[in-house]
């Protein structure tokens, strides 16, 4: 399937799970609030609502690339080893449009 015939909306949902990967490898820790990933997403042109981020994290962390504490009273999420490879370069995922520089 060629870039072409995507619909933008894919394109935005699969560009919002590269950027709270890469949010997630920038923070100290690798870990992060939703909230604080929310505005990330926004920061980056990515148009982001609490649900959008909850679905985005919920796929990721199916994927076995992030890891959430369901027990925290704010919505967390650690970047895992195999997300790490994503933001890297190093493993690529169906369903994650990478963007940028690999780090």
């Amino acid at each position: 399937m060629s870039m072409r015939s995507w619909p933008l909306a894919q394109i935005v949902i699969e560009k919002r799970r590269y950027a709270i990967l890469r949010h997630l490898h920038d923070s100290p820790g690798r870990e992060l609030s939703a909230e604080i990933l929310k505005h990330g997403c926004r920061s980056q042109g990515i148009p982001s609502d609490d649900d959008e981020i909850a679905g985005a994290l919920a796929w990721l962390e199916a994927q076995g690339l992030v890891v959430q504490d369901a027990a925290a009273p704010i919505r967390t999420a650690r970047l895992a080893p195999a997300g790490h490879d994503v933001v890297r370069g190093h493993a690529t995922v169906a369903g994650i449009l990478v963007f940028g520089d690999a780090v």
